[in-house]
C-alpha cells in the first residue's frame, strides 16, 4: 500500500463515521447535507430505508474500493472497480441501516468481508466470447460462370 492511502479498516471506519453523521440515531438529518447542493445521492437498503451519501461518504467509498483492490488482489481479478464500488456501497448501506455495525472496526470489516464474499459466492458469471466474421478469413469461393 502506498503512503497516504487508507487501509480497508481505515476507509470503512471513515465511511461508517460519515454515515453516522448523516444519519444520527438511524434517521436522516437534512441539515447534515444542506451545504452539498445538487441531486441527492442515496441507496435504498434491503429493509426499505435510504442511506444518503455526501461528498465525504463518496470519497470514503472510493478509498474503500481502492484499499479493497490493493489488499485483496484475488477479488480485483473477479470484480471490476465500478461493480465493486456498487457492491460495497450497497452492503455498507444495508448493514448500517440494520444497525449491525459496532464500535469495533475489525469486527465491522469482518462482517462486510463476509457479506461481500457471500454475494460473490452466489453470483454466477458466464462468459461468451464472440469473434467477428472478418477474423475468420474464409477462403474465397470460386463458382463456375453460367
Amino acid at each position: 500500500m502506498k503512503t497516504g492511502e487508507l487501509s480497508r479498516l481505515e476507509a470503512l471506519a471513515q465511511l461508517i463515521a460519515e454515515l453516522d453523521r448523516i444519519h444520527p440515531n438511524g434517521s436522516f438529518d437534512p441539515e447534515s447535507l444542506r451545504a452539498e447542493g445538487g441531486m441527492p445521492d442515496f441507496v435504498t437498503t434491503k429493509n426499505g430505508y435510504h442511506r444518503e451519501f455526501g461528498s465525504a461518504a463518496r470519497l470514503a467509498v472510493l478509498a474503500l474500493v481502492n484499499a479493497w483492490s490493493n489488499e485483496v488482489p484475488s477479488l480485483s481479478i473477479r470484480v471490476e472497480p465500478r461493480e465493486l464500488a456498487t457492491l460495497l456501497r450497497q452492503k455498507v448501506a444495508d448493514l448500517h441501516a440494520e444497525g449491525l455495525f459496532s464500535d469495533d472496526d475489525g469486527a465491522n470489516l469482518n462482517l462486510l468481508d463476509l457479506e461481500v464474499h457471500q454475494v460473490l459466492a452466489n453470483t454466477n458469471t458466464d462468459f461468451t466470447h464472440s469473434f467477428p466474421a472478418w477474423g475468420c478469413k474464409p477462403e474465397p469461393q470460386k463458382f463456375p460462370s453460367p
